[in-house]
């Protein structure tokens, strides 16, 4: 593996597109299967209450779980390691977004009910606030200029 495949983005960007692409391409697929049964809201739906309660509790551990990792590399630590630490941490953070939004797509499922669709849009929202970038990668993990220039910035 050369130095420039070790530091590359790539990797990250193509799973967090693909958890994005797979939310989208379901809700499509429940779109298609439900086109001419589709309402926006039916009375007594009590998926109306846990989506959004869910959806809520998942945003508030996303961002709690960013705060409960370290980002802190031990001197010395190679940037490497500093990608793989930052990719896994990253997963973790957008898993439960991505098991929220899904959450949301089977409730449309369910109810033949496409206001499922706006918390779907808000967790696919909050996961491409949350998404990992190289600039958020080197704040968090306090890169030197080296190392920035490893991630071709600057």
């Amino acid at each position: 593996m050369s130095q420039e495949q070790i530091t590359s983005f790539a990797p990250i960007k193509i799973v967090v597109n693909s958890l994005i692409a797979g939310q989208l391409l379901f809700a499509s697929a429940v779109l298609f299967i439900l086109k001419d049964s589709l309402v926006f809201y039916k009375e007594g739906d009590m998926f109306l209450y846990i989506v959004p309660v869910f959806l809520l509790i998942a945003i508030i551990f996303s961002f709690s779980i960013d705060k409960l990792f370290s980002y802190h590399a031990e001197p010395g630590t190679s940037l490497k390691d500093k990608l793989a630490s930052y990719y896994s941490n990253s997963i973790v953070k957008l898993a439960p977004l991505e098991a929220a939004g899904i959450f949301s797509i089977v409730a449309m499922l369910l109810n033949e009910s496409y206001i499922y669709l706006t918390f779907l849009i808000i967790a696919l929202l909050v996961f491409l606030m949350i998404r990992p970038t190289k600039e958020k990668f080197v704040q968090k993990y306090k890169l030197d200029r080296d190392e920035q220039k490893q991630l071709g910035m600057r």
